[in-house]
């Protein structure tokens, strides 16, 4: 009897041990699995604390390279774009930056895209190497800002060509999306060979001020009436440096024809010429103007004054600018009176080289004296 009960107490304490040993073992284990969770949470805490803040490059990669405000595109085109200028943006250390609008209000183009490449510190984290493309969908007119870096690679004519041949043709047939890749193409033909000798502007940032103002939707040629008068007037405004406002004057001349009462010429020419295009001279003769003129120039400037020349040809005349509280204008007022064409000779003559802008123009030409026909005495450049 008594090793019966010995045999059920040894059984007991056998399953009581089978029982409790695992049992107790299990939760030894879950208290140092709890343990090493908050330890591993610790520390990571402890490493993102030590983690270097991320870099101006870093966030920029997270901007968005397109905004689209006007709502030209889809989300699949929207999305698509954005793919394509982030390629460029690795690829070629280009920080390429599209904006849409609806409308521009009564906000100036070339002082607005100026502001928000400033702002959106476009180039900044690509060594200068920065471009804004602005898209005003109700008036139809757009703005490429370009930075320092890029100034000698991607001139003004580039800018416009990419406007007038890439943006335009496929604008007119509605197909926005068509527009902005064609833009971003020509870009990269542009400047794909060009790279390795492209500098980094000033602290890589800021604008040159070079870019170009057109229309995408309909040609300013043709007939010189009310509407196309309203649309030169919103266009042909005094401009940030002499450069653009020259163009502007050369991009109404290749339409074929010549509106004289517009904020971009001095007051006193705007006053005393026709506002009209004169039906005895043809459109072709204003076309050919502008090509014979349509070739690089250069800017001399000091304080509010500047005057353009072609050193590579220097049998065309110098242009006169003006700087205004509104910005640059051409003074065409002086330019006709002191800047005599010899057709031909396919040269020029100045009538007073004390002219304050024609001052200026010897900074950078020799200026000879010469007797023309009938006694007069004048100047012109110097072999």
């Amino acid at each position: 009897m008594k090793l019966k009960i010995l045999n059920l107490n040894i059984c007991g304490r056998i399953r009581f041990q089978m029982v409790f040993i695992p049992t107790l073992l299990f939760l030894f284990l879950a208290a140092v699995h709890q343990q090493t969770i908050a330890q591993d949470k610790l520390n990571r805490k402890s490493f993102v604390a030590k983690m270097p803040a991320k870099t101006s490059g870093q966030t920029a990669q997270r901007k968005k390279l397109l905004e689209d405000g006007a709502n030209l595109l889809s989300d699949y085109e929207r999305a698509r774009i954005e793919r394509y200028l982030r390629f460029v943006r690795n690829k070629y250390h280009i920080d390429y930056r599209i904006i849409t609008l609806k409308d521009l209000a009564d906000r100036d183009l070339n002082s607005f895209a100026a502001d928000q490449y400033e702002k959106r510190a476009v180039g900044k984290d690509t060594d200068g190497r920065g471009l804004l493309l602005i898209l005003a969908d109700r008036k139809a007119l757009c703005r490429v800002e370009v930075g320092y870096a890029l100034e000698g690679y991607f001139t003004d004519a580039q800018a416009g060509r990419m406007l007038r041949d890439h943006l335009r043709p496929y604008f007119q047939n509605k197909q926005k999306r068509g527009a902005i890749e064609s833009s971003i193409e020509m870009l990269i033909n542009e400047l794909k060979d060009k790279m390795e000798t492209v500098q980094a502007g000033p602290e890589g940032m800021g604008t040159g001020g070079a870019g170009a103002k057109a229309d995408l939707l309909e040609s300013l040629g043709g007939e010189l009436n009310a509407q196309t008068v309203r649309r030169l007037q919103s266009i042909m405004t005094p401009q940030q440096n002499p450069a653009d406002a020259y163009r502007l004057e050369l991009t109404m001349l290749r339409k074929g024809f010549y509106y004289y009462d517009l904020r971009l010429f001095d007051k006193e020419w705007r006053q005393k010429q026709e506002s009209t295009n004169p039906s005895h001279i043809p459109a072709w003769r204003y076309q050919e103007t502008a090509r014979r003129f349509n070739l690089p120039f250069k800017v001399h400037t000091e304080g509010n004054l500047a005057v353009a020349y072609y050193p590579q040809k220097k049998e065309l005349g110098p242009v006169f600018f003006d700087k205004t509280a509104a910005g640059w204008i051409i003074n065409r007022t002086g330019v006709a009176a002191y800047i005599h064409y010899n057709y031909e000779s396919t040269g020029w003559f100045a009538y007073n080289a004390d002219y304050p802008h024609l001052r200026l123009l010897q900074k950078v030409f020799s200026l000879r004296r010469v007797t023309l026909a009938g006694g007069r005495k004048a100047y012109t450049v110097s072999e």
